[in-house]
Formats: C-alpha cells, structure tokens, sequence
C-alpha cells in the first residue's frame, strides 16, 4: 500500500520575528558581484518551501542537533525540523523562529532539530518538516509513490484517473529511463575522450623515445661491452619506463583530482570524495601502459652489435 504524504506550499515569510525582504530586482552586474554565500542566503529566503507534517523521521534523514518529537507528542507552539544547509544559510539554530506565509495566512514555529539529508536517495525529502497538528486547516495535497511492474503500469493509471479524476497520475520511469540514457551518453563520451588521451600520450611517448633513439643505443652497446646481458638492460629500460609511468601517474592523479575537486564544489555545487581504489589501479594501469610502449619502442634495440656501433665514434 502507498503511504501518501501531506504538502502545503509556502512563502518564508521570517525569520526570528525579523519579516524577510525579497530583492527580486536587481542588476545583472551586482548579482555576479555578489559572494556564493549571499546568492545560496537569497535563495533560501525566496523560494517556495514545500511544508509536510511527520510523526516518524522520514528515510534518508538523520538528526545532527536538538532532538526529533515523540509519536503522539503535542505542543503549544508548531515544532520544525529543518535541513541543516537551509539552517546555516538562513542563520537559524535550534529554539529560532521561523514564520511561513501560506496563501495570506502566517504560521509560526520553533525550530527544534536540525536534520542531514541524503538528496540522493530517491525518497520524499524536504527542506522543512513540521510537527503533526501545525498546519491543521491549511489546504493539503497528497502524493505517494507506488513501484509496479512495467505490464501494470498503463492499466494501473487509467484505474486511477478512472476512479479519482482529480488524481494525477505521473510516470516516473519515463522521467527516470531518459535520465540513465543521458547519463549513458555521458559516460560514453568521456570514456571516448579517455581513450583519446590515452592513444595520444602513447603516441607521444613513443616519439619522445624515438628522438632519443641514438643515445639509448649508445648506451646499451656500452653495457654489452662491458659484460652486461640482454635481459640485464631490458629489465633497466623497464625500470626508467616504470619510473617515467610513476611520475606520470602520481602527476595525473593529483592534477585530476584538483580539477575535479574544483569543478565539482565550486561550479555543480555537489560533494567530492576521493577515491583510493579507482586512483591507485590507474596509477597500476599507467606504469604498465609506459612500460610497453617503451620496450615495444627499443625492444630491436637489444639486438644491436656493440661493434657495428662504436666503430662510428
């Protein structure tokens, strides 16, 4: 059975009793002047809250301060819980006071818990929660959220705009498909653009190793004449390719994940996280790939005679 959830849209309409002023008209110029700070506190204030009213604390939701109210519990003032980012942006801490416009009508509630919200798990979250009994009279709509198989769908929506005309509807697996195509694409074109880089640094390893072709077979006659082996100075060349593939890849590792750091915090907004096991196996993955190319690149010079070399110096 679908559990259906309260909403009621709102306006902030305060904030510890000081009335919240929207500048909806600003210049072009002075909203890029303005700090990150400033723009996410101006959002906060002017958007659209979507209130609900909860007995148990939702899925995906976890108290970081104050403490959430017990099933059954009633109170003289509305309690909120509200989500810990709004709650820094806004300035509000545990026992502030926060007023909500609902079409013309104010409701005042004290904040009595803050939450940490995990956005990314699909469930019903919100911003703002209230205590149950603080929004009684204010107009209400439902919505739920059922998981069917993909047969039962379509008969499923007619039954329910057949017996609730004033009931939508919505597909979300439609939503949910063109999304994971979108992201396919995605990763498509940056595994394209990873193999692009990668054919291109082995191209220009093997011509900086061809420039340098001349001296490498110099010096690999002069440690045949001196007694060394075949095998001696392969396993030498693949000790200066593996170190040539370390330095790169702890170079890559660390320039990528700046990058990403910075792209991800200052331009999506999201968090980042590093991630050892991916980074170490393409730091494996690098020397392994520098150390072919390498030896596939002076592999014919091993077989050079020492004689028919050093009789040109």
């Amino acid at each position: 059975m679908p559990e259906l959830t309260p909403l009621v849209r709102s306006r902030l309409h305060a904030v510890n009793g000081e009335a919240v002023k929207v500048e909806e008209e600003r210049e072009q110029e002075e909203r890029r002047e303005e700090s990150k700070d400033e723009r996410r506190k101006q959002w906060y204030l002017s958007r659209e809250y979507i209130l609900t009213f909860l007995d148990q604390l939702p899925k995906g939701s976890e108290i970081v301060g104050g403490a959430w109210w017990q099933p059954g519990e009633h109170f003289v003032k509305p309690q909120v819980s509200i989500e810990e980012e709004a709650a820094k942006s806004l300035g509000v801490e545990i026992g502030s006071s926060l007023e909500f416009d609902i079409q013309g009508a104010t409701i005042a509630a004290e904040v009595s818990s803050i939450r940490k919200v995990d956005w990314g798990n699909f469930s019903t979250n919100f911003y703002i929660i209230l205590s149950p009994g603080s929004l009684d009279g204010a107009p209400v709509t439902y919505v739920a959220t059922i998981r069917v198989p993909s047969e039962q769908e379509v008969p499923l929506q007619q039954a329910v705009v057949a017996s609730f005309p004033n009931v939508s509807a919505i597909h979300i697996g439609d939503i949910l498909d063109n999304f994971a195509r979108v992201l396919d694409r995605l990763a498509l074109a940056i595994r394209a653009v990873a193999l692009f880089c990668v054919v291109t640094g082995g191209l220009v390893m093997a011509a900086a190793l061809a420039a340098t072709r001349y001296r490498r077979l110099y010096e690999s006659v002069i440690l045949k004449a001196l007694g060394a082996t075949r095998s001696l100075i392969a396993r030498t060349f693949a000790a200066e390719y593996a170190l040539l593939g370390l330095v790169g890849g702890v170079m890559a590792i660390g320039l990528s994940s700046a990058l990403s750091w910075l792209v991800l915090t200052y331009i999506f907004d999201l968090s980042w996280s590093l991630h050892p096991t991916v980074l170490l196996t393409g730091l494996g993955l690098t020397v392994l790939l520098t150390m072919c190319v390498g030896l596939l690149s002076t592999f014919h010079i091993l077989g050079q005679r020492p004689l028919a070399i050093l009789r040109h110096e």
